[in-house]
């Protein structure tokens, strides 16, 4: 895949210019390692790593595999930029990126602010259109790099929501401010 393929919308997802949102906060990834994927079990098979939950945002749980699948993104991306910040920091940082995240759109779910599939259809051509690609060739890209293009979806559409929110407070104060 083309480096610059997910990059906006990776970067906008992680670091968005937003501001923290407070939750409970059970236990920061890195804090208890799950076992090695290679390490033998009792049994004599080989153990997976165990998810948990780290956080919870209005009853809605944020878990160790959350975190780290978002982190083994961005790791990706900041290494081809050649600016990794140390695990521990990324990781802090992650978790509070997925809890703002989740706190607004939990807030955009109840004021029904989700796009219809249009507008995701629609982002997602252009995330290909921006990337010189067609939208078959996008998806390939995608499996190649291990994305599920349902996934790939599903976040454009997270990212559209927040976009929404976004917008509609900005409208928003702009009115009080008149």
């Amino acid at each position: 895949m083309r480096p610059n393929v997910l990059s906006g919308l990776l970067m906008a997802l992680a670091f968005g210019a937003l501001p923290p949102v407070s939750a409970q906060t059970l236990q920061l990834p890195g804090a208890t390692r799950a076992p090695s994927p290679s390490a033998p079990t009792v049994s004599g098979t080989e153990t997976r790593a165990a998810d948990f939950i780290l956080a919870v945002v209005n009853s809605e749980p944020i878990t160790n595999n959350e975190v780290q699948t978002r982190m083994a993104r961005i790791e990706q991306q900041l290494s081809r930029q050649g600016t990794v910040p140390p695990r521990n920091q990324l990781a802090r940082d992650v978790l509070e990126r997925l809890i703002s995240e989740r706190a607004q759109l939990q807030l955009a779910r109840e004021l029904d602010l989700r796009p219809d599939e249009a507008a995701v259809d629609q982002a997602a051509t252009t995330v290909a259109r921006q990337n010189q690609l067609s939208l078959d060739e996008l998806k390939s890209s995608l499996a190649t790099d291990g994305v599920d293009y349902t996934k790939f979806r599903a976040d454009l559409r997270d990212e559209l929501t927040l976009v929404r929110l976004r917008e509609r407070e900005v409208a928003a104060g702009l009115a009080r401010a008149a």
